[in-house]
């Protein structure tokens, strides 16, 4: 999908996505203010800024290989974001200023969460991270409260406190789910 495709399209509210492989290119949905929930199969690459500032946006269930520096930044209803088992990079400050999101659902132990992905998204309260080995997470990945929890499966609950986790939620807000 090229660069600026839908740009400032403030009445687009849904996209069906193909299931073949493609790349959302920058800009491609910036400023699509009514886009309100997206599930995104099989991309490869959601480039900068695709989908900067959809304000209405509220949940994210994205199955992208990568996703680029400030993809979803400035999507301030954004409460809900799913990374499927394909997501292997989520760059830096990709989800910034998403102040509304208060979960985070990771799938992959093979992500790599970079720098500052989830800046200025305090709200964030709630991670679910399936994955039995700790996927790697940059220093400042999150900038969340002190009560933001890492929910981790049952019997992983040691790796996850001896991994990079710990600089970005509290030892003490670990918990393993049964």
């Amino acid at each position: 999908i090229n660069e600026y495709a839908f740009r400032n399209c403030t009445s687009l509210e849904s996209i069906i996505f193909p299931d073949s492989p493609v790349v959302i290119k920058s800009s491609a949905f910036e400023n699509c203010s009514s886009l309100k929930s997206l599930n995104i199969p099989n991309i490869e690459t959601i480039r900068s800024n695709a989908f900067y500032n959809c304000d209405s946006l509220k949940s994210v269930e994205v199955n992208a290989t990568t996703i680029e520096n400030w993809a979803f930044q400035s999507c301030s209803s954004l409460s809900s974001v799913i990374l499927g088992n394909d997501v292997k990079s989520v760059y830096y400050e990709a989800f910034r200023n998403c102040y509304a999101l208060t979960t985070l659902t990771i799938n992959n132990s093979d992500t790599k969460i970079g720098a500052d992905a989830f800046k200025q998204s305090k709200s964030l309260a709630e991670v679910y991270c399936y994955s039995i080995i700790p996927p790697s997470c940059s220093i400042n990945a999150f900038e969340v409260e002190e009560t933001a929890k890492l929910y981790v499966p049952a019997g992983c609950g040691s790796a996850y406190k001896d991994s990079d986790w710990v600089l970005n939620i509290s030892r003490n807000h670990i918990f393993e789910m049964e």
